[in-house]
């Protein structure tokens, strides 16, 4: 299912034992384009934590039905280890996360996910979960690979020529989570509408200067096709014909 981050946030969170909020943001990784965390929102309940879901539990979204369900209880969330509400996601606290939850490192096994490529391949058991002692592995402090999608989001958008709107939103490809399209919202610069660039144009993005760079030129974004709401299969493949790279 290709679905928008916007889309997305507005699914009410169900997991086995009720509902628990809704998403807050997504934490991306910056050189899969994967999303790797649901953020949620739960100020009702677990004020002042940050509370983190792995797309591996979580199930197919259903936007009919304003659900997306995730594979864990209540108890099992409010028991992960903790991050404060400001406190960066460190790979000690991926660690610690995966083991609690019995989930293989997704960045080991050259796979997308592990070994494999869907969420799902990195469930397993909280005994087979390698700790840092078994792999002979240190793990570092900090690490700033994962991005907010909701920081992005409202980023300049510089093409090869010049700038031309900013980013409005991204496409998530539920099989895998990764990021397929930037919607690009072009309307402030030049007459214009909302569009989908493929990610694989995405050349670099700035995150001191707040742009997100593009390998296209100003021209090809204004002449895409306009952003179709709901996705279409059909519609897919022509944002990909259009920019010249297959899905």
């Amino acid at each position: 299912m290709y679905i928008r981050v916007s889309e997305l946030k507005n699914l009410t969170i169900s997991s086995r034992d009720g509902d628990i909020g809704r998403c807050r943001d997504f934490l991306f990784d910056d050189q899969r384009w994967t999303v790797r965390y649901l953020e949620l929102n739960t100020s009702r309940w677990l004020l002042g934590r940050r509370v983190l879901v792995s797309p591996a539990v979580v199930g197919i979204p259903d936007p009919q039905n304003s659900r997306l369900p995730v594979n864990l209880t209540r108890d099992a969330i409010e028991g992960a280890p903790g991050l404060d509400k400001d406190q960066p996601v460190s790979r000690q606290y991926e660690a610690d996360y995966a083991q609690y939850f019995g989930q293989l490192y997704y960045w080991w096994g050259g796979g997308l996910w592990g070994a494999g490529s869907a969420p799902g391949d990195i469930l397993t058991s909280k005994e087979t979960v390698p700790s840092e002692e078994q792999t002979g592995v240190e793990l570092p402090h900090e690490d700033h690979h994962l991005r907010s999608a909701e920081e992005v989001i409202g980023y300049r958008t510089h093409a090869t020529d010049g700038d031309i709107g900013e980013v409005s939103d991204f496409v998530v490809d539920t099989a895998t989570w990764t990021i397929t399209f930037a919607a690009l919202d072009t309307r402030r610069w030049l007459p214009g509408r909302k569009v989908l660039l493929p990610i694989s144009w995405v050349s670099g993005i700035s995150w001191v200067d707040r742009t997100f760079n593009v390998d296209v030129t100003k021209d090809a974004i204004q002449s895409a096709p306009e952003m179709e709401e709901p996705l279409s299969v059909e519609a897919i493949k022509a944002y990909y014909a259009h920019f010249g790279r297959q899905s």
